[in-house]
């Protein structure tokens, strides 16, 4: 395996669709919303959002290398340089929104960085608890939809934090943050729901390890079950999203997809297995979601009013 290779594998390329798709949910808000993106500042912090993923998956993969005694894709040294560079330049890009944005996106990006360093690489590992699907989803689900929103959108629309002399001060604008949560929340399902298939799939390996995940806790019923119901909270949120006007029509279109959805779940449903079934998620992840973009945008052009 040459070196390319190892590095893709490294920070499992296959897997970065589920921090891309959030983003753009977020641009074709905007769109919709707007009609009008900041192409420069949104592709600065889309490199911003990869430059912070990829070492968080970076971080995950060696200490999962280490902990199984399996060689890890790179040496100690030259894993942990491509770690710090990355984050650093996150860091400084991070800086730069807060400077230009204020410290409502510092407290957003502060929080996705709080979580992607104590997911895998800290004595409490979010990864090896119960909350992972939580805090998975929230934290690219939300968190990063929202940013390309609060950047493209104008200042004060969702809301404000400052700080004044040693008291900080903030206004929330309920209606505004109450649509981007609906927006955002088929993205926060299907995201929860790929780790909740993969904890599922691992459940008993993973407690060999003394990694005690959802699915240990629940037990494996319990989690087929709430695999099922989560892809039906998806799509109800999608109609409550239209009935309140925080989304398009088209994106009620959106239902058509139900059938190869369920067909996907019962087949993970009755045979949940990594190698087997587990990619239905992802492929479900990427049927829910893509189409969502679609409809987003389309939703501008088909505007009743």
């Amino acid at each position: 395996m040459n070196t390319f290779t190892r590095f893709l594998k490294f920070i499992e390329i296959t897997t970065k669709l589920a921090s891309l798709v959030p983003f753009f949910i977020g641009v074709a808000y905007v769109f919709y919303k707007t009609g009008t993106i900041n192409a420069g500042h949104t592709a600065l912090l889309l490199l911003d959002v990869m430059l912070f993923d990829l070492p968080v998956t970076m971080i995950n993969n060696y200490l999962d290398k280490r902990r199984s005694g399996e060689p890890p894709h790179f040496g100690k040294a030259f894993s942990l340089s491509l770690i710090i560079i990355m984050v650093a330049l996150s860091f400084a890009i991070g800086i730069w929104f807060t400077v230009n944005y204020g410290l409502v996106t510092l407290a957003v990006g502060g929080l996705c960085f709080f979580v992607g360093i104590f997911y895998s690489a800290t004595p409490i590992c979010l990864n090896r608890t119960p909350y992972g699907e939580i805090f998975s989803g929230l934290t690219q689900g939300f968190c990063i939809t929202f940013l390309v929103a609060f950047i493209n959108m104008p200042a004060g629309y969702f809301a404000t934090l400052a700080l004044n002399g040693v008291s900080l001060k903030g206004n929330i604008n309920m209606v505004t943050v109450g649509e981007i949560m609906i927006v955002t929340l088929p993205a926060v399902f299907c995201i929860s729901n790929i780790m909740l298939a993969n904890n599922i799939c691992d459940v008993e390996r993973d407690a060999k390890t003394d990694r005690y995940t959802l699915p240990y806790y629940i037990g494996h019923k319990s989690s087929l079950a709430l695999y099922s119901a989560i892809y039906g909270a998806a799509y109800a949120a999608i109609v409550v999203g239209v009935l309140l006007r925080a989304l398009p029509w088209t994106c009620l279109l959106l239902l058509l997809t139900i059938p190869p959805i369920k067909k996907n779940v019962i087949r993970f449903v009755e045979k949940p297995q990594k190698a087997v079934t587990f990619v239905l998620s992802i492929n479900n992840f990427n049927t829910i979601l893509l189409c969502y973009i679609v409809l987003l945008i389309l939703g501008r052009f088909l505007r009743f009013s």
